[in-house]
């Protein structure tokens, strides 16, 4: 963290490949990243980076009938979503509380399978 200059943002990218009606068959692959960035003003706290990976394959069977699989965190990664870093009190703490990091984790990887049908 000491090449880093406090408060600068930090580095952010998506990316992705969508293939379309290959005789039918279509799908696409997403990336997500977020860099390390810092959770308090003097970037002595730092949230992990976080990477991820969503899926998609399909196919459609006319004009009107399609099906397809989603695969969201395709890797099973277990980063977290969203990264937070205050003082909170649970019972048994001290009364001025503990600064802590607090996470929302990525969910495992997760199937949904859908159909959709156009009239």
């Amino acid at each position: 963290a000491g090449d880093r200059v406090p408060g600068a943002p930090g580095t952010v990218g998506s990316a992705g490949i969508t293939v379309g009606s290959l005789d039918g068959w279509f799908g696409s692959l997403r990336w997500r990243y977020i860099a390390n960035i810092p959770l308090i003003e003097d970037d002595s706290v730092r949230a992990p980076s976080l990477s991820q990976f969503n899926g998609r394959t399909g196919y459609a069977f006319d004009d009107r009938w399609r099906a397809w699989l989603d695969v969201f965190n395709f890797f099973n990664g277990n980063d977290n979503d969203i990264n937070y870093y205050y003082v909170s009190r649970m019972p048994g703490e001290p009364s001025e509380g503990i600064a802590d990091l607090r996470v929302h984790p990525v969910e495992p990887r997760i199937f949904r399978l859908s159909v959709s049908a156009a009239f």
